[in-house]
Formats: structure tokens, sequence, C-alpha cells
């Protein structure tokens, strides 16, 4: 049993990793499955009532999080892992990010904000765009004619965004991974273990946390972002 899992009883662990990683030395790690939803927080704006879950909902999952949006302008947001805190520091070693999750597809008649991945925690949950981080947008139609994910950047509230040219899918999981370079300079996304973007401008330079969001801008139907699991590792270009 982890020291968390001693304090808490949350599935969630905290220490160097045991097989495969390297020592604590070199790399650290935190892992999340939300078997027990009392590890997250809950940012909220809007008129309507903002849901959150967890449990398992037919995806082979441990546990998952619910955003549920319901009204225009509801932002439901969670704060990942709130006890591992703004803690994730870019340019002292690559740092891997893995989430798997599932996004609603907005069509025009109902549209959706979604975001994931790491970022500034108090933008994350009370904002509808991130300061800083590191992270993945589905922004129809601010992006265009179609829900594509975008790879996204934000420093300091300066970002850059690239598509994907990969959808939300509406009835499966996609399985998301952000890799930041070891000198913090460069940012590689994944959908799926596929490389769909690589972005070298506005890096944050501040330290970020997990997170989930979903801003419902369109129609009357509820809309969903779930998260099966968050992964975090660190390795360390010099071993501490």
């Amino acid at each position: 049993m982890t020291l968390a899992a001693a304090f808490s009883g949350i599935a969630y662990a905290f220490g160097s990793a045991s097989s495969g990683v390297g020592d604590v030395r070199s790399s650290s790690w935190f892992r999340d499955d939300f078997i027990n939803g009392a590890n997250l927080t809950i940012g909220t704006a809007g008129t309507g009532a903002v849901q959150a879950g967890g449990g398992n909902t037919g995806r082979d999952e441990m546990g998952a999080v619910t955003c549920k949006a319901i009204a225009v302008a509801d932002l439901a947001a969670w704060a990942l892992c709130p006890a591992l805190g703004p803690s994730i520091t870019l340019g002292i070693g690559q740092v891997q990010l893995d989430l798997r999750a599932f996004a609603t597809v907005s069509n025009g008649v109902n549209n959706h904000s979604f975001r994931l991945g790491a970022g500034d925690q108090a933008s994350a949950v009370t904002a509808v765009d991130l300061v800083d981080g590191v992270y993945f947008e589905s922004d129809y139609p601010n992006h265009g004619a179609s829900p594509v994910w975008f790879a996204c950047c934000a420093n300091a509230g300066v970002r850059t965004k690239v598509t994907t040219g990969i959808s939300p899918t509406g009835a499966s999981d996609q399985r998301f991974r952000i890799i930041v370079a070891p000198n913090g300079a460069s940012v590689s996304f994944f959908i799926n273990e596929a490389l769909v973007a690589t972005i070298a401008a506005n890096v944050p330079t501040n330290n970020l946390a997990p997170f989930a969001q979903q801003v419902k801008t369109l129609g009357a139907a509820i809309g969903f972002l779930i998260v099966d699991y968050v992964e975090l590792n660190t390795t360390f270009t010099v071993q501490r």
C-alpha cells in the first residue's frame, strides 16, 4: 500500500517507479484510476447544475470521473489530482502525461468545448481557456467546421494551437499522451499512440497540474467528458 492510499483509501499513488521506469533518483511517477472520486475538486460557472461521478461506466476502467455540462455557459471542470497540486515542473527532464477519455461530439446543434491535459490549476477550474498549460482542446465551431482535437501550449496567456485532424468519436475512448522534451523546449502530442502534433512555441514555464474541462456552448442536450485514468512520469535529466 502506498503512503497516499494508507492515508486516504483513494486509488492513487506517489513515488518512484518500481518496474520499467527507473528508481527514485532518476524518475518519479503519479497514477490515478479514480476508484474513489474524493480526490477531485470541481469548479463551476453558469446557471446549470454541474455533476460528477465515479465508478464503472462500461469501458473497462477501475473508475472514471465525469465532467457534465447541462446548460449553455456551464463550465464543468476537474482538477484531476488536487493532492498532487501544481507540481509538474518542465525543463528538468522528460515529462510524459497519459489520459484515457471519452468526449461527446459537437454537431452544430449541441456544441461543447473540451480541454484536458496539464495546466495552471486556477484557470483550469474557473476559466474557459488556460493561462498556462499543455493540453488537448476540441472547441467547435471556434476551430472551424469540425470538432477536431487541437494540440495546445499556453504560456502566460499566449497560446499556440495546432490541429490534429482527429475528432472525438462519441462512441469510444481515445488515449491521449503529452510528452514534454527534457529541456522544456518542445511538446509532442499523441492520440492512440500516433504522433499528431509537435509544438515549440509558448511552452509554459510555470508548474502545472492534470485537469479536465468541459464548457457547454450551444443546445439543450447534456454533454460529457469522461476521464478513465491519468498517469504522469518525469525522467530527470540529472539524478536527484
